[in-house]
């Protein structure tokens, strides 16, 4: 996870969490506690936990995982954090203690087929109460395999003496995707802190119908797939598919 290690000192700059994200997230979460899988360093777990939400989250990456202990320590409520993947998340935690499960930001996208895809998302709802509600956020893969784009709009974030810049190529392969993301941090008052630095990755580009089949298969109802954090169901052309669905 070298990368990620990198990445993780500048992701919230990069990644932050949108005013809709975290409005729509605090009302998801409802009065917890709250599972966020793929955490990151953990600032929308955090803000649902300043509002004296309980809620724990779990990512992949040691210095994520370390920089998410590090902001909660001035934060009064239960939150806690761990190093762990998707596959992990039903043995890591108690059956039926989450009444939500956030898995945003494209994290699904890393499981490694569709029976993996299935049995994460069968433990993820195995960690609901009774009425619990699963969210998972991903691309529309969809329109992203019809298209067949061979990179993603870049990212960029500035700070007074950081320019950062994160760029995202796709190479179609049989049944997944490399990815290959490179970061760029340019710093012209002290160069010694620029870097550039890449990673690959394969990710599974999962539907509409194999997700929906998948949060079927873990018994899950009310399934719902929206575009945005509001109450706009998804479309063909939709950038994000934000999938819902109760235990």
């Amino acid at each position: 996870m070298d990368f990620y290690t990198s990445l993780s000192e500048f992701y919230d700059l990069l990644f932050p969490p949108s005013r809709e994200q975290k409005e729509w997230a605090l009302d998801f979460a409802r009065t917890g506690p709250v599972l966020d899988a793929g955490c990151g360093t953990g600032e929308l777990l955090l803000h649902i936990a300043r509002k004296g939400i309980p809620g724990s989250g779990f990512d992949a990456d040691d210095e994520m995982v370390r920089k998410a202990e590090e902001k909660a320590a001035g934060i009064e409520g239960v939150v806690d954090f761990r190093k762990a993947g998707l596959t992990e998340a039903a043995e890591l935690y108690t059956p039926s203690s989450f009444s939500a499960l956030l898995c945003m930001g494209n994290t699904i996208a890393h499981v490694q087929d569709p029976q993996e895809l299935n049995r994460v998302i069968s433990g993820f709802a195995s960690l609901l109460t009774e009425g619990g509600r699963l969210a998972i956020q991903l691309l529309n893969y969809d329109c992203i395999l019809a298209q067949r784009p061979e990179e993603l709009p870049s990212l960029t974030a500035e700070t007074d003496d950081l320019k950062l810049s994160f760029f995202r190529r796709y190479r179609y392969e049989r049944e997944h995707i490399l990815f290959t993301g490179t970061l760029r941090a340019e710093s012209p008052r002290a160069p010694a802190k620029s870097l550039e630095k890449s990673f690959e990755a394969l990710l599974l580009p999962v539907g509409r119908e194999t997700l929906t089949a998948a949060f079927s298969k873990a018994g899950l109802k009310n399934i719902s797939v929206w575009e945005d954090y509001g109450s706009t169901p998804a479309s063909e052309e939709s950038a994000v598919y934000l999938f819902t669905g109760k235990r």
